[in-house]
């Protein structure tokens, strides 16, 4: 086959796939509005959404079961719409475990985050962290 021909085929297949990976990164945003916003971001930060891992800037939506990466030197803050305000330090994964009516569950796989949360008795605001290694 010749190299024109590859490209040929190639080009259309690339589109293709490319178009299929926006399609997976915006489906779960037509499903909602989200639990929480990305009100700034510095570095490079993602979101891994249903096995598809996506940039984050600021002005994007978080869903559950998606898991925010911070690269080296990279930092985000997150104000999900229940309250609690959650900032994200460099080298960092975090899961939006579970939100609902009454609770926010975050689970903290590594790295550091700070909370800053305002006091509602009919809130529960969690965060799971690894067990300590000895």
């Amino acid at each position: 086959m010749s190299a024109r021909r590859t490209k040929a085929i190639a080009r259309p297949m690339l589109v293709g796939l490319l178009g299929a990976l926006w399609l997976a990164s915006t489906s779960a945003q037509a499903q909602g509005d989200g639990v929480a916003g990305v009100s700034a971001q510095v570095g490079i930060s993602s979101a891994l959404r249903a096995a598809t891992p996506r940039m984050i800037l600021a002005g994007d939506r978080l869903y559950p079961g998606d898991r925010v990466m911070t690269g080296p030197g990279a930092r985000a803050r997150i104000v999900f719409d229940r309250g609690p305000t959650v900032s994200v330090g460099p080298q960092t994964k975090l899961d939006v475990t579970a939100t609902d009516a009454e609770a926010t569950i975050l689970s903290l796989i590594g790295g550091t985050v700070r909370v800053e949360s305002v006091a509602d008795a009919h809130l529960e605001f969690k965060v799971r962290t690894p067990p300590i290694r000895r």
